[in-house]
């Protein structure tokens, strides 16, 4: 702050005074998490993600007389990422919880305001949890009282949605964006997208049943649900693809990417003891796309999650192969080309091999593929996987007018013949000699129909 001094002219700064909650802290640490404290940042650390989890934010926050550790929601990891919250800068928590996490209490910052950036350090704090240990607290602090600094930056997960109604009575819902493993009660209304046959596994430790669902709401979020045991018993039957529902009291815990289509941070389990309704309500699901041109498919890594969308080029015959479990399966490939001048297969897989209705010349839009290499690049669907024919999106509208203009005519496939787990060509051997096949960068895949002639017998060197 300047100040100018009327009677020598001289100007002069001084340190705008900053004040946060004394106190803050012992209440947290005894489960009171009113809103609205302020306190100072004094250490920021980054924790690597593992097991395709993101990374996350361990803080330090102090209020002058007791300092104790924080984890940022990962919703928020943005603020820490554009320098908004910096080390001893003054944040304003507008809504905390706190857990026990391995024997110790950590406070979770669900939401918050930046008040300042960095300043001196306030007072000499104390680690809380030996001033605990010591008795070292001093009379039982007052609630947060209402500070007069004006936030700089307000930064919050999304806003939870208005109420809604569930069967003629009130439920609060969030949306399925701001779940997190540290808030213990919330709703979500949500919309069944796909929901799988329900499967069972028996293992050493036990046998049980499961069945898993996408769940997608109308703010564009998605998380993958799993329902074992007694929760297959009470819900399978009502669940219906397409139906919205209220559901709570899940668990939640970080997805592994690999596996999982989604773009959530997290995974949900459903059990016996967990709620759900029939929403009086429908809701129009948004799917959030996150589209890559078809050519930039040729520098991807194989096993990646990716979405696309383009003009239906060929649709093949069913056809039914066997899985390694002895069961039969129902398989189909078709060809998207888009304006990248791309092409590339795709395999569909079970139901949505054989209940595949899109004709050849439908623009399609197609979430969650998996990259595979088999012969060239081609993807995959899955369980989780999202097609919509002629979406009225502004990427379809991008492809369409293309098509219009060159009728896709020269297209380059980025899949070799048989790619995609589709049947390989036959050759004769003189053929692959003669043709060099296998001989460059890449594999060359090929199906022989040969008679063994010859086997070799190596004898057994003792040691």
């Amino acid at each position: 702050m300047c100040i100018r001094d009327r009677s020598t002219g001289i100007q002069t700064t001084r340190q705008m005074a900053f004040q946060v909650t004394k106190g803050a802290i012992q209440r947290m640490y005894n489960d009171d998490t009113t809103p609205g404290s302020v306190v100072q940042v004094l250490d920021i650390k980054r924790l690597s993600g593992s097991g395709g989890t993101t990374e996350r934010f361990r803080l330090v926050v102090s209020d002058g007389l007791h300092y104790q550790q924080a984890m940022l929601a990962t919703q928020l990891n943005s603020v820490v990422l554009e320098d908004q919250v910096q080390k001893n800068g003054l944040i304003k928590m507008t809504e905390v919880v706190c857990n026990m996490v391995q024997n110790r209490r950590i406070i979770i910052i669900l939401g918050l305001d930046v008040v300042s950036d960095p300043v001196d350090k306030i007072g000499d704090p104390q680690n809380i949890d030996t001033a605990a240990a010591t008795n070292a607290f001093s009379a039982a602090a007052p609630a947060a009282a209402p500070t007069q600094t004006k936030p700089k930056t307000e930064y919050k997960p999304k806003p939870t949605a208005a109420p809604v109604m569930q069967n003629s009575s009130s439920a609060n819902t969030v949306p399925i964006s701001s779940l997190n493993p540290y808030q213990n009660r919330w709703t979500i209304k949500a919309q069944i997208s796909q929901k799988s046959q329900i499967r069972t596994w028996s293992n050493s430790r036990g046998e049980g049943k499961l069945f898993s669902m996408t769940l997608r709401d109308d703010q564009g979020g998605e998380i993958r649900c799993t329902t074992f045991k007694e929760g297959v018993d009470k819900y399978y039957d009502m669940l219906e693809e397409g139906k919205t529902y209220l559901i709570s009291r899940g668990q939640l815990k970080p997805a592994n990417q690999q596996y999982n289509t989604c773009k959530c941070d997290y995974e949900m389990t459903l059990g016996g003891d967990s709620d759900i309704s029939v929403c009086a309500e429908d809701i129009k699901v948004k799917i959030n796309y996150s589209f890559i041109p078809i050519k930039q498919i040729e520098d991807t890594p194989v096993q990646s999650n990716i979405d696309i969308c383009g003009i239906l080029k060929t649709v093949g015959e069913v056809s039914s192969i066997a899985t390694k479990r002895g069961d039969q399966v129902d398989k189909r490939n078709i060809t998207l080309i888009d304006d990248s001048e791309a092409a590339i297969e795709i395999t569909l897989w079970g139901d949505k091999a054989a209940q595949w209705e899109a004709a050849e010349g439908a623009m399609v839009a197609a979430k969650g593929l998996k990259v595979g290499d088999f012969n060239g690049k081609s993807l995959s669907g899955s369980f989780a996987s999202l097609f919509e024919v002629n979406p009225d999106i502004e990427r379809a509208h991008q492809v369409q007018a293309w098509y219009q203009q060159t009728g896709g005519a020269s297209v380059q496939s980025l899949t070799k013949a048989g790619g995609g787990g589709g049947p390989a060509p036959r050759k004769t051997l003189k053929q692959i000699r003669d043709e060099n096949l296998g001989m460059g960068e890449k594999p060359d895949w090929v199906e022989v129909k040969a008679f063994i002639s010859f086997i070799k017998h190596l004898s057994l060197i003792h040691i």
